[in-house]
């Protein structure tokens, strides 16, 4: 499911991305158009602007030509004011050519400001920019030159008819006034021409403009729908994304808080909820012989059981209100978040769930027969480390074969844990300090004579040097928190150094886990052989500890027989015996336990048992030692019986230095 959230969550945004990407292209790419079409119409604009101020300047210059043709031909002129404004008109009739020419060819033209200014401005023309057709102004350039010089012509002879007082001077003066006439005529149909250019060039820029405006009003127009498409398409993208992640987050939840097989609350859900909870109650519920169910019909009927289990629990806790948990594997907590009801309420609603547990059935597809559970509960209302307490409380019912154990009706269990928490910092303090040390009581021969010493260990008291603490006050409490290896390895490596810089014998205790410890094995096995001490050292296996493999014991004695090293079997006739177990590990010696030796002297059962195995040692070669010789009528005794060697407090206790 988690694969499928984050591939649609993953489409989603690279939706969105593309789609920021899209939309930023597409609006690069109508701004450069428009941007580009605006551009080219400002360049026509621009050029029509250019036309038209050129075009009025060659209106202007028609009229200043026009002016200039009726002076010429004024009465009152001289011959040299004559001739000065035909240079002026020569000059106009230039200008006009020049921009003319240049209205229809294009070009650049440098303009006067004024007619007597010597400023000008620079206008540039291009017709192929032009929004209408190119007209060509028919300017009749070479015919007004020609009758410019005929008007000369005919105002010298006038002068002429003047002063002779010619009776011809008025037909001249007619002449003249024709000339005139046809030079206005060309004029006036040039101006038309220019004043219907002029109009039509207006006309073509204000339907520019209207273009280029409404152009705009597309473009600002485009570009908001654009953007609000984009905005829609995001919103839209953004809330799919806003689901996802909403979806994502449920599910992440689910997987934190969530069971995945009972989809109930899992136990992380639990320490969330007990934290909220002022006062909680906490029943943790665990199936008997669950095991045996996955054992004998397989894992999947088992989950099938859990999941059918989980719906009973659901049922009852539902119609009471109460919280329902799976912790791991077969164990369930309810959990009530006010334990302020008394414990005959409690009691009651227990006896209920055992009745109903009791007599419902468990109906799995796969099995004909129904299947029938037993469970057992652990009960605690204390404030601080309720789980805890209340898997303490289902421990007890376990061990007991109960169905139900409140917490605070377990006293002795209080005591024990506070016992071990106690000798679990002593030992840590041990350790940290080297406060474990070797203790020796002789092992004597039957003459009185020490032969080899057992090491037995010692903890220093940290606080007060000369208190030493037996193996029975921690030894237990160091199996349970892991600290027993550590100790062990401190305890037989200073033995095997005192056996070595002494060169005496001496007997070293192991228990199994010593022996399953293979990279202690090995370490011990070197340290041994780089010490030479293996023909001074006896290991004694404790017979009181269950053996799971004899292989590996096996192993171990034929490993370290080869450095020279001795084997006993300690505490021989306790819980235990197992004469197999002699034959399989053929040991040097047998060590009877002190629970029989010291009692003798004075019980016929001891005595018989104590006889049988010395009779069986002596039978396969075995030496034997008598342990807890307390008395010297025990010793004499075991002496009688022909016992090899002795070991207890009437030759000696434990002591850190060797007796001599």
């Amino acid at each position: 499911m988690g694969y499928i959230v984050n591939k649609v969550l993953f489409k989603y945004l690279v939706w969105l991305f593309s789609c920021f990407i899209a939309s930023g292209i597409l609006v690069i790419c109508v701004h450069e158009f428009f941007h580009t079409l605006s551009r080219t119409l400002d360049r026509k604009s621009d050029n029509l602007r250019q036309k038209i101020d050129i075009t009025r300047f060659l209106l202007e210059d028609v009229h200043r030509l026009q002016i200039s043709f009726l002076g010429l031909s004024a009465a009152t002129k001289t011959e040299k004011q004559r001739l000065e404004i035909a240079a002026s008109i020569e000059a106009t009739l230039d200008r006009l050519l020049e921009k003319n020419t240049t209205l229809v060819q294009g070009g650049t033209l440098s303009i006067p400001l004024s007619h007597n200014s010597t400023q000008s401005v620079t206008k540039t023309y291009t017709p192929s920019l032009s929004l209408g057709s190119p007209q060509a102004l028919l300017f009749h350039h070479g015919e007004i030159r020609e009758k410019l010089r005929r008007i000369l012509e005919l105002l010298e002879t006038r002068d002429r008819y003047f002063a002779q007082n010619h009776p011809d001077l008025n037909t001249l003066a007619f002449h003249i006034r024709g000339e005139n006439q046809v030079v206005s005529s060309l004029l006036s149909r040039y101006e038309i021409e220019v004043e219907t250019a002029l109009e039509t060039e207006n006309r073509y820029l204000e339907s520019f403009q209207e273009q280029k405006a409404r152009e705009d009003r597309y473009y600002y127009a485009g570009e908001i729908i654009l953007i609000a498409l984009t905005l829609i398409l995001v919103s839209f993208l953004i809330y799919k994304i806003v689901l996802q992640i909403i979806q994502l987050y449920k599910e992440l939840e689910n997987r934190l808080y969530v069971d995945h097989l009972t989809k109930l609350y899992n136990r992380t859900a639990l320490l969330r909820d007990i934290a909220l909870v002022r006062s909680p109650a906490v029943l943790l519920i665990d199936i008997n012989a669950f095991r045996t169910i996955n054992e004998l019909y397989g894992v999947e009927v088992g989950n099938e059981v859990l999941v059918l289990f989980s719906t009973l629990l659901q049922e009852f806790t539902k119609r009471r209100r109460l919280d329902l948990y799976r912790l791991s594997g077969d164990e369930f907590v309810i959990l009530r978040s006010d334990s302020s009801y008394d414990s005959d309420a409690c009691s009651k609603m227990i006896e209920e769930l055992l009745t109903r547990v009791k007599e419902h059935t468990i109906r799995v597809r796969s099995l004909k027969e129904p299947l029938y559970l037993d469970i057992c509960i652990g009960v605690s209302f204390e404030k601080e480390n309720v789980l805890g307490t209340a898997d303490i409380a289902l421990n007890e019912a376990k061990k007991t074969h109960t169905h139900v154990v409140f917490y605070r009706d377990i006293h002795a269990i209080k005591q024990e844990i506070e016992k071990n928490v106690y000798w679990k910092n002593k030992i840590a303090r041990g350790i940290e300090c080297d406060l474990f040390m070797p203790f020796f009581q002789p092992i004597v021969a039957a003459n009185g004579k020490i032969v080899k010493y057992e090491a037995l260990m010692r903890l220093q008291d940290d606080e007060d040097p000369t208190r030493f603490y037996a193996p029975n006050d921690f030894l237990e409490t160091a199996i349970k928190t892991h600290q027993y290896s550590e100790i062990s390895r401190m305890m037989l490596f200073k033995s095997i150094d005192i056996a070595a810089k002494t060169r005496t014998c001496i007997s070293l205790n192991m228990s199994y886990l010593d022996l399953i410890n293979t990279p202690f094995c090995k370490e011990l096995y070197e340290h041994i052989e780089a010490t030479a001490t293996g023909e001074l050292l006896v290991v004694e296996f404790l017979e009181s500890q269950g053996v799971q493999n004899y292989a590996t014991v096996q192993a171990f004695v034929q490993k370290f027989r080869t450095l020279g090293v001795r084997f006993a079997i300690d505490d021989f006739g306790s819980g235990y015996s197992n004469y197999a177990y002699v034959f399989e590990l053929s040991p040097d010696f047998i060590k009877i336990d002190g629970s029989l030796i010291q009692h003798i002297a004075h019980d016929p059962k001891a005595l018989a048992l104590v006889q049988a195995i010395v009779l069986f040692s002596q039978k396969i070669g075995i030496q034997t030692v008598a342990e807890f010789v307390c008395s010297q009528e025990v010793y004499e005794e075991a002496l009688a019986l022909q016992i090899d060697l002795f070991q207890g407090y009437y030759f000696g206790k434990p002591e850190r230095t060797f007796r001599t």
